[in-house]
């Protein structure tokens, strides 16, 4: 092992161990909240939600360093395609639920689609610019058009998800239901 993978690994580990820590303070706030406390000025299932969806989160950053060896040997397209694929049911599921004529809660939705549209944005937003510069050689594990497109949707998806959220939140305060009918 060379110099730059060693101070690679110890970089990951660090920050699984960084991650770890967030990982248990998300723990204990969704133990607490199924035990009837959540945050003042929020409802229990929002707190839980919103602190579950952190927490797995967490949790999948912390797998992904401790995996490096077994990540090495896995095909990296199906693994980004199933992060993408998941971050992107949860954003249309929360749209839908946010949209659709059926009288649900808003704060789950609204929680999971600020989580998503971020997660998709952010992770895009990164993604795009490592991928067309390829800096210190960088090559994505799919094409170069394939990851342009698959970022480029990544950011657009997660604008238009912020749009919706912020348009229902804000009409919904006014005490106007815009959904479809």
């Amino acid at each position: 092992m060379n110099g730059s993978s060693a101070a690679r690994r110890f970089a990951g580990y660090g920050a699984a161990l960084a991650m770890s820590c967030y990982l248990s303070v998300k723990i204990g706030w969704v133990a607490l909240v199924l035990l009837g406390h959540a945050a003042p000025g929020m409802r229990r299932a929002e707190w839980a939600v919103l602190n579950g969806v952190t927490a797995v989160m967490a949790t999948l950053g912390v797998a992904l360093v401790l995996a490096q060896p077994l990540g090495r040997r896995i095909p990296a397209p199906p693994l980004l395609l199933g992060d993408f694929g998941f971050g992107a049911l949860l954003a249309a599921g929360s749209g839908w639920a946010l949209t659709s004529r059926r009288a649900l809660p808003t704060g789950i939705p609204v929680t999971i689609g600020f989580v998503t549209s971020g997660m998709l944005f952010a992770w895009s937003a990164w993604k795009l610019p490592l991928a067309l510069l390829r800096p210190g050689g960088y090559a994505p594990p799919e094409h170069l058009a394939v990851a342009v497109v698959e970022h480029g949707l990544g950011i657009g998806a997660g604008v238009a998800l912020l749009r919706l959220l912020l348009k229902t939140v804000r009409a919904r305060a006014a005490g106007v239901d815009d959904r479809r009918t």
